[in-house]
């Protein structure tokens, strides 16, 4: 007998809580991401969760009233007639979607006495379930085993204490073995002295190969290769700390035009995790006239009202093309800026941030190439008889071939298209699947990232500026390479879309430093 525990990441300190409380009073819990086996697909255990519980236990607050994810669960445990109680941790009016699926359930307020809630939870709990058996004993949860790590507390640091004994111990009888077979430090010093010596002449060798090392002043992309990796610019993303070190980007060289001297780089890894786009309206799953959103209507609703709900997936317009452009401390945005409110989780909007390109230096600045890219259309602007990016399921090899309706902008940074994610792909130099840098993962305040890293991938998805071709708000996006698939979409206005730019540069007469590896990039300098 089990209970499942459904909350909003925002609110996981309460829902681990709630858990922690159950289980003391003998309940079974089950709860994301605890609960979520190694190498399941994250939705299924989702799923096999609900319908294997007996009572559903809504952690509801601001964020869970607005998660899709929280939203899908209820819906799910309603159609498998599971009891439903409702925690509340404030006061928020229930949307419509959210209220349709919870009219006859318990609704417990924790506001103000979370303690006798709590309790009284534990008793509902009890009385909705009459006539089964007690609840099976509860396995040990992380919180437990931090309890019972306590109460050993004195054994652990004794025996930790005498490890590190047993360590010095030995360390000191090994220690003086050597001395003995060596003589001893000082009893032998001409040892010492050829020791340093020979260091002394390894020094100088040293430094006549670095001046025979001295970088030469190259000229034109010649001497690159694809594959190469360059360290260019710097991206410093909210989660950004010292520890990470991950401030300088480090690019892969995807594509050489020794023709025009330009070399096409795509960041390593993906540098930050945001929404596309935002909702048109300002608030996701609203309208402009504030008519909240119905999965059941999609079919009826005009592509630019389904914009308004959930974020335009055309590369000229978005958000991201926007903010991916600007070096301005204070982006302008023509359109809905992208506050946390436009993305389907209240969060990870960009709208108050620096633009990407704010901290790059100005040689570096004059090194960016502004490029014609193409893009293919959305339902938004392609008529009857022209054609543009459908299904986008399957592996990327598999992608066939395509004359797409395309339209050109013109950019110093922009997102890969799926057509240049094969094209490169295909080189084994380039590699189509990532994760995100340290800091890029820091930054996520979503439930994305953690459903990926819950599922065991160490890759996670990044957007291509690729629209799906029937709908106006659908985006292409890459997933990490380990499903059946290597493309999907989604709607523009996701809060957990990676991001991984690219960019072209033309680097003029140049002194080249490192060795263009991933551990050891170049770094262009100037003459």
């Amino acid at each position: 007998m089990k209970a499942f525990i459904s909350y909003s990441s925002k609110d996981i300190n309460e829902a681990e809580k709630i858990c922690t409380y159950l289980e003391s009073k003998g309940k079974v819990c089950w709860i994301a991401p605890r609960n979520i086996a190694v190498g399941k697909e994250y939705g299924e255990e989702i799923i096999r969760g609900i319908e294997n519980s007996n009572v559903f236990v809504l952690v509801y607050s601001q964020h869970s009233n607005s998660s899709q994810h929280v939203l899908r669960e209820v819906e799910r445990a309603v159609s498998k007639k599971i009891p439903i109680i409702t925690y509340a941790l404030d006061n928020t009016p229930t949307n419509k979607s959210l209220e349709y699926f919870l009219l006859s359930t318990q609704f417990l307020d924790a506001t103000k006495h979370k303690t006798a809630t709590l309790q009284l939870l534990s008793e509902s709990i009890d009385q909705l379930l009459p006539t089964t058996k007690p609840f099976e004993k509860a396995t040990m949860s992380a919180p437990d085993k931090r309890s019972l790590f306590k109460r050993n507390k004195i054994a652990f640091i004794l025996g930790a204490i005498a490890i590190g004994v047993a360590a010095i111990a030995i360390a000191l009888f090994m220690n003086g073995s050597n001395l003995k077979n060596n003589g001893g430090l000082g009893t032998d010093s001409s040892k010492t002295v050829a020791v340093n010596n020979a260091e002394g002449s390894e020094a100088v060798d040293n430094a006549g190969a670095a001046d025979e090392a001295k970088p030469k002043l190259q000229t034109g992309v010649s001497a690159f290769t694809d594959g190469d990796y360059i360290s260019f610019g710097r991206y410093y993303p909210p989660g950004y700390s010292k520890e990470n070190n991950d401030g300088e980007i480090i690019w892969v060289i995807a594509d050489i035009n020794e023709q025009s001297g330009e070399l096409t780089l795509v960041s390593q890894f993906i540098l930050d995790i945001m929404p596309y786009d935002t909702a048109e309206s300002g608030k996701f799953d609203k309208d402009k006239a504030g008519n909240s959103y119905d999965r059941n209507k999609r079919d009826t609703y005009a592509l630019e009202q389904l914009t308004e709900f959930r974020g335009s997936s055309d590369w000229e317009t978005s958000n991201i093309r926007t903010w991916l452009n600007s070096s301005m401390a204070n982006v302008k945005y023509d359109d809905s800026a992208p506050v946390d409110r436009g993305s389907d989780e209240f969060t990870n909007g960009y709208d108050t941030r620096s633009g990407f390109l704010h901290d790059f230096q100005d040689h570096e600045l004059a090194m960016l190439q502004e490029k014609e890219i193409n893009t293919s259309m959305n339902a938004l602007e392609l008529s009857p008889d022209k054609k543009g990016f459908e299904n986008p399921k399957g592996k990327l090899s598999e992608i066939p071939e395509m004359l797409l309706t395309c339209k050109a902008t013109t950019d110093r940074v922009f997102l890969l298209s799926v057509e240049e994610v094969k094209k490169y792909g295909s080189k084994e130099t380039f590699q189509p699947f990532t994760k995100p840098t340290a800091s890029a993962a820091a930054s996520d305040k979503s439930i994305w990232l953690k459903s990926f890293i819950s599922n065991g991938d160490t890759n996670y998805m990044w957007a291509t500026r690729t629209p799906e071709a029937t709908s106006s708000e659908l985006l292409v996006a890459v997933l990490t390479g380990t499903g059946s698939s290597d493309i999907t979409n989604y709607y523009a206005a996701a809060s957990g879309f990676g991001i991984r730019p690219a960019v072209v540069i033309k680097p003029a007469d140049f002194y080249l430093l490192g060795e263009g590896s991933s551990t050891n990039p170049y770094a262009i300098k100037g003459k």
